[in-house]
């Protein structure tokens, strides 16, 4: 070869060692250096008064990133809450229970966020949120991924254990996919009961729940059946036994809390319904909120925003809402805290995270707005009339001509003769009145009213599912 393409001189082959070893010394000072730095720096802002230089947040430990997994701890300090006025000495931060436990006013939803879950909860509980909602539910819920989150957030100072309200269900087989049933399905109701309440626990990473609930029924129709007494009765053994500090449902009617209050030995604490202003902030079709109110039953609403669009976007709201700087959907919680009840959201975006826990410091709204809200028609010009028929679906006229022609195709598929679809002039509901002794009486048709609960019908009256109508995610709920 050419000039410098032998082997190297003996003094170069002498210094080489030296010289590599001296660089290699040099980048782990430096980098060395500049952890000590940062580490000195974070120690110093965390020691600091809120008006002396930076504040360790602990959303700023936290990748909002899919990519890369959340680590609040991932610099080694303790992360405390946010210090902010929304979540430190808030009015109607809590709802006290019948039995003087305090559930938080504002519950995080950790529905429809699948494989998500762990990382949205991670920031819920950084931005303050210390109520969670959940289920042992693979088909809508990832009830290990908020136990993730929640023990990350233990470890690395975020919150303490008693600080937090966790609330999660059991749920009938038949809202299971096949295989995915957190206990034996072939088991009796109380051993499902007691096989998905431990699974919780070990999901959870915790010793006791703070509230455990039933899904929804385990049939449809407008009463509760002999099952669900039964599973009642092992939730009340629960509670009694010190495992769960209180116990509910979710996705009922009015008629079924009426049924089940006169069965149970202990009754509910928290009742949670998909909540519409069309039946002045309530179930679908009304008298659940009533009830709660005589009984002192807490009150969780959810879906208050995605069930309540029309409302949101009614000029009454939208002036209110702009009189006293908030956003409509702040509003909505706002009116929601105001009234006495809990309220669940299971927004993704950070920012309305914020909004929302700001809500629980703002000022209460007078009463002419709460009744402005209350009253409200969501599809039309003026206010819901009070009273019993005040309880209406108020389908548009296509809905109704829709879901009439449903319940027409039901019968007809059915091969029963003489079968008549007719509507009824009291509550707007359509019914089908069939002849046949084996099939006589009346099918209520409901919308799905669940987050990814089953305790809803379909129009047609039927058991069956309609995946293509349930609501997807959705910034707001």
């Amino acid at each position: 070869g050419g000039p410098g393409m032998g082997l190297p001189s003996a003094r170069r082959q002498r210094w080489r060692g030296p010289c590599m070893l001296v660089c290699v010394l040099a980048m782990v000072a430096f980098g060395s250096i500049r952890l000590w730095v940062r580490l000195f720096q974070a120690t110093s802002a965390a020691q600091q008064g809120p008006n002396e230089g930076a504040q360790l947040h602990p959303a700023s430990l936290l990748d909002t990133s899919l990519d890369t997994p959340s680590t609040p701890e991932r610099l080694g300090l303790p992360v405390k809450p946010i210090p902010t006025a929304a979540h430190v000495a808030a009015p109607n931060q809590t709802v006290v229970l019948s039995n003087g436990v305090h559930m938080p006013s504002f519950l995080y939803g950790t529905a429809w966020k699948k494989d998500a879950t762990e990382h949205y909860t991670t920031l819920a509980l950084a931005h303050g949120f210390r109520g969670i909602d959940t289920a042992n539910q693979l088909r809508h819920y990832f009830e290990e991924g908020v136990g993730t989150a929640v023990m990350k957030a233990m470890g690395a100072g975020i919150v303490k254990r008693e600080d937090l309200f966790l609330q999660t269900k059991f749920t009938f087989q038949r809202g299971h996919k096949t295989g995915q049933e957190p206990y034996d399905p072939n088991a009796d109701l109380p051993t499902q009961v007691r096989q998905s309440f431990a699974s919780s626990l070990e999901h959870l990473h915790t010793t006791y729940l703070d509230s455990y609930i039933i899904h929804g029924p385990i049939k449809h129709g407008p009463a509760l059946h002999e099952e669900d007494l039964i599973v009642w009765k092992e939730l009340e053994g629960l509670y009694r036994a010190g495992k769960t500090r209180a116990i509910g449902l979710s996705n009922i009617s009015a008629k079924q809390l009426a049924q089940l209050l006169k069965q149970a030995t202990i009754k509910p604490h928290v009742v949670q319904i998909r909540t519409f202003s069309e039946t002045m902030w309530d179930d679908r079709s009304g008298g659940v909120w009533a009830m709660c109110q005589k009984h002192g039953i807490a009150f969780q609403g959810f879906s208050l925003l995605t069930a309540n669009k029309k409302t949101m976007a009614r000029p009454e709201i939208k002036g209110i809402a702009a009189a006293r700087s908030l956003t409509p959907a702040q509003l909505i919680f706002k009116f929601t805290f105001q009234r006495g009840m809990a309220a669940l959201t299971g927004t993704k975006s950070v920012d309305h995270m914020d909004q929302d826990l700001a809500v629980l410091g703002v000022s209460d709204l007078s009463s002419e707005d709460t009744e402005t809200i209350l009253r409200i028609n969501p599809v039309g010009s003026g206010a819901v009339p009070r009273g019993k028929h005040q309880r209406m679906h108020q389908h548009s006229a296509k809905e109704r001509a829709r879901a009439k022609r449903a319940l027409a195709a039901a019968a007809e598929e059915r091969g029963g003769l003489g079968k008549e679809v007719k509507q009824s002039s009291s509550d707007g509901t359509l019914r089908l009145h069939m002849d046949t002794a084996a099939e006589a009486g009346q099918h209520h048709g409901r919308r799905h009213n669940g987050e990814g609960a089953p305790g809803a019908l379909h129009p047609a009256g039927g058991a069956q599912r309609h995946e293509k109508g349930r609501r997807r995610h959705a910034p707001r709920v």
